[in-house]
């Protein structure tokens, strides 16, 4: 048996401003998903607004998965690093763009609607396992 070291990480559901949808629509990204994590990823990312900021630094410190970034006609994206993830017993992962803003919350990606699948609402309270 295998065992993988983890983090856990908790928060709270919260509604970001649908970049990720954006994101998510792009080849570039979705290609890499596939192949390199398993995962054709649903329209969104799932944001959790952490309890612990401080665990996003572990996770930005690991080496995790790496999507790189792509060109696409004039508009260029950005590296993002990804990390095997489990969400109340689905497959996920949870990424962390080399550029953001965010520096308080997780953003999860799943070949599932979380939200729909997992009837969440904002505010809900949720736990994701990461595997470094």
């Amino acid at each position: 048996m295998v065992v993988r070291e983890s983090l856990m990480i908790t928060g709270r559901i919260r509604t970001g401003m649908g970049r990720g949808k954006f994101f998510l629509s792009k080849g570039g990204y979705r290609a890499q998903f596939i192949r390199k994590l398993g995962i054709d990823p649903a329209k969104g990312s799932l944001n959790i607004h952490v309890d612990v900021p401080s665990k996003l630094s572990l996770l930005e410190g690991s080496e995790g998965i790496t999507i790189e970034g792509f060109r696409e006609g004039d508009d260029e994206f950005g590296e993002v690093v990804a990390f095997e993830a489990e969400i109340e017993g689905l497959k996920a992962a949870a990424i962390i763009p080399r550029k953001t803003s965010h520096v308080d919350v997780l953003e999860v990606v799943s070949e599932y609607d979380l939200r729909r699948e997992l009837h969440l609402e904002d505010g809900d309270r949720i736990s994701v396992t990461v595997y470094l």
